[in-house]
């Protein structure tokens, strides 16, 4: 994976898709830090989450999936 950047949150990773490497996705992987500042760091990831998935544009990145 290559780094595409970070933040004070989380560090995002451009990567393949298993299933069709041709397609290339990012990947963003939050810090344990943020998270654990408390309930208001998981809404705030919540919230990006559903705004992410609720956007259709060209050029906004769609959400794949989140786990």
């Amino acid at each position: 994976m290559h780094s595409l950047g970070e933040g004070h949150t989380s560090k995002v990773y451009l990567a393949r898709e298993i299933n069709d490497p041709s397609q290339q996705v990012a990947i963003k992987i939050i810090s344990e830090k943020f998270l654990a500042r408390g309930k208001d760091s998981l809404k705030l990831l919540e919230q990006e989450i559903r705004i992410l998935e609720k956007v259709q544009h060209t050029s906004i990145v769609k959400i794949l999936d989140h786990g």
